[in-house]
C-alpha cells in the first residue's frame, strides 16, 4: 500500500515534509522508539524552496475541500502563507542563533 495518491507522487516537497496519510481503517501503532524526525537546515527542500512547498501545500489541501470551501479559499491562502513565512523566519533565526552558540562553545 502506497502512502502517497497518484496525484501526489510528483509533489517533491509535500511529500517530504508530510509523508503521506493512513487509508481508511488503518491506525498508528506506538513502537516505543522515534521512527521519524524533521531537522531544519537550509539544504531541506521545505526549508530552501519555501515557495514551492507552499504551493504543494496548499494544491494538496485544496484538492480536499469541499467545492464550497475551494472557492473561498482565496480569503486564507495568503494570511497564512504570510504566517508560514514569518514563522519560518523566525525559526531559521533561531537555528542560525543556536548553531552559532553550539558552535563557540563547543
Amino acid at each position: 500500500m502506497g502512502l502517497v495518491d497518484e496525484g501526489e507522487e510528483a509533489l517533491g516537497v509535500v511529500v517530504e515534509k508530510d509523508g503521506g496519510r493512513l487509508a481508511a481503517g488503518e491506525t498508528f501503532v506506538d513502537v516505543g522508539t522515534v521512527v521519524s524526525s524533521f531537522r531544519w537546515h537550509p539544504d531541506s527542500l521545505t526549508v530552501s524552496d519555501r515557495t514551492t512547498s507552499l504551493d504543494e501545500s496548499e494544491a494538496v489541501k485544496r484538492r480536499y475541500l469541499s467545492a464550497r470551501a475551494r472557492r473561498l479559499s482565496w480569503l486564507w491562502e495568503q494570511p497564512v502563507r504570510v504566517a508560514t513565512r514569518a514563522a519560518a523566519r523566525e525559526v531559521t533565526r533561531r537555528a542560525r542563533q543556536r548553531s552559532r552558540t553550539e558552535n563557540t562553545s563547543g
